[in-house]
C-alpha cells in the first residue's frame, strides 16, 4: 500500500468551526463523505470548549466571525494544545506563506472549495 492511500484511510476526528451553519453542515457532508468524523460548532469559544473534552486531529476555521475570530482560535488552539492539533484556515481572503506563520496555521483552504480540493488537503496533510 502506497502513503497517499495510507492518508486516504485513516479516519480523523474534525472540528469545523463556522459562525455560518449552512457552510458548516456543508462541509460536514464533505469531509464526512471522504470518511472523516466531523463535529460542528459555530464559534471559537465552542471550539475550545470542545477540545477540552474531546479528542481532535484538525479544526478547520472560518477566519472572519464575530467574537473570536479564526486567528484568535488558532493561537489559543497552539498554545493550549502544543501544535498537537492541526488548525486549517478556511477563507476567501488570500493568505500567504509569511501570514501563515504569523497567525500560527498549518494549511489554508481557500473558498470557495470543492470536494477534490478538500480530499487533496487531506492527502497533503
Amino acid at each position: 500500500m502506497n502513503e497517499s492511500t495510507s492518508k486516504e484511510k485513516k479516519s480523523l476526528d474534525v472540528l469545523w468551526v463556522d459562525d455560518d451553519f449552512i457552510i458548516a453542515e456543508s462541509a460536514r457532508i464533505l469531509v464526512e463523505s471522504i470518511g472523516h468524523k466531523c463535529t460542528l460548532v459555530m464559534s471559537g469559544y465552542d471550539a475550545l470548549e470542545h477540545l477540552k473534552k474531546n479528542n481532535c486531529d484538525i479544526v478547520f476555521t472560518d477566519i472572519g466571525m464575530p467574537e473570536m475570530n479564526g486567528w484568535e482560535l488558532a493561537e489559543a488552539i497552539q498554545i493550549k494544545f502544543e501544535k498537537k492539533i492541526k488548525v486549517i484556515a478556511v477563507t476567501g481572503w488570500d493568505i500567504d506563506q509569511k501570514v501563515k506563520e504569523e497567525q500560527s496555521i498549518d494549511m489554508v483552504l481557500q473558498k470557495p472549495f470543492t470536494l477534490a480540493k478538500l480530499k487533496k488537503l487531506f492527502l497533503d496533510l
